[in-house]
């Protein structure tokens, strides 16, 4: 949709240079054809921008409250504090559930209420739980709301939180997991795997789900499961004793895939250029496998150099190449 609005631009100021629009009318025409924000569009996004801010510097003031007078409060007056403030949210949510944006906002920031909740209570307790045990049971809390609110930011936190969850999982847990990987890998092949997963029922559900059709959200999923596969790629190209042959066809498959349906099908210029960085990231890496391994360090360094820009530069033109025919 940007590159048709940018398309559109463009036009419009080349027909009002030919003189066959009058230069007096060209904001007028830019906003009718929706190329520009109009008045209501401003109004919506300032709206929305202050709901924003304003959950935030409620959640965020409370936390900073409550670790401020830690001392003076009891413990009893915390938890009501933080209780009341997600009461308060989902009051917010039932009593305004005519406004969509408004009411799925103070659900994301009751789910925010409740992470600081359980954090609370582990502080307040020492009930010695591990780290990644809190983000677990947040993200299992929260996930009623997910399906309540069909908000993709409440997704986006849900998903996160397992991330997470995950992460600090592996770094305590990871020596009883490595049979066939290193706890580092297990933990990039379940990060890998569990966001492709969500990657692949998200972009093949947001057509016939309205809330799910949100580019920004599919975006940030595919850089979280193409982040991992392109590390266990650079680990692979760097040992040079164990090759790891199926983060090779994992990594092959996952760009092929990307490089069709995002060319072909859905045309993301931001996903094309995801997997172009990330191309350019393994690429790097192999070729200075191969040139340092030699001993020839001077000569690697201008090679390397020569490559990346080489590298960037024609990615850059593909990418402009593609930008160009989707006007």
């Amino acid at each position: 949709m940007d590159i048709l609005m940018e398309s559109k631009r463009e036009q419009i100021l080349h027909w009002a240079n030919q003189g066959l629009i009058d230069k007096q009318k060209i904001f007028q025409v830019l906003t009718d054809l929706h190329i520009i924000p109009n008045k209501h569009s401003w109004s919506l996004f300032i709206g929305q921008l202050l709901l924003w801010l304003g959950g935030l510097a409620l959640s965020l003031s409370m936390m900073f409250f409550i670790a401020y007078n830690w001392d003076d409060l009891g413990k009893f007056s915390k938890f009501a504090l933080v209780e009341s403030m997600i009461i308060s949210c989902l009051v917010f949510y039932w009593k305004f559930s005519t406004n969509k944006i408004a009411s799925q906002l103070s659900l994301m920031f009751s789910s925010i209420s409740l992470g600081v909740l359980l954090a609370l209570f582990g502080q307040t307790y020492q009930t010695g739980a591990d780290t990644w045990q809190l983000f677990a049971y947040w993200a299992l809390l929260i996930t009623p709301w997910v399906f309540v609110a069909r908000f993709p930011a409440i997704v986006v936190l849900w998903i996160f939180l397992i991330n997470i969850s995950m992460l600090l999982y592996f770094h305590t847990m990871g020596r009883f997991f490595t049979l066939f990987f290193s706890s580092d890998e297990n933990l990039l092949w379940t990060a890998f795997i569990f966001n492709s997963l969500i990657w692949f029922f998200w972009e093949l559900s947001c057509k016939s789900i309205n809330w799910l059709n949100e580019r920004w959200a599919i975006r940030l999923i595919s850089t979280a499961a193409g982040m991992p596969v392109t590390a266990l790629l650079v680990v692979s190209i760097i040992d040079s004793i164990n090759h790891n042959e199926l983060a090779i066809i994992s990594y092959l498959t996952l760009i092929m895939i990307s490089y069709i349906v995002y060319r072909k099908k859905v045309k993301d210029l931001f996903m094309l250029a995801g997997m172009s960085l990330s191309l350019i990231i393994v690429l790097t890496f192999f070729f200075a496998k191969i040139l340092f391994d030699k001993g020839s360090e001077l000569s690697g360094f201008l090679i390397m150099t020569i490559l990346i820009i080489g590298m960037a530069s024609s990615a850059a033109i593909w990418l402009r190449n593609i930008y160009r025919e989707q006007q």
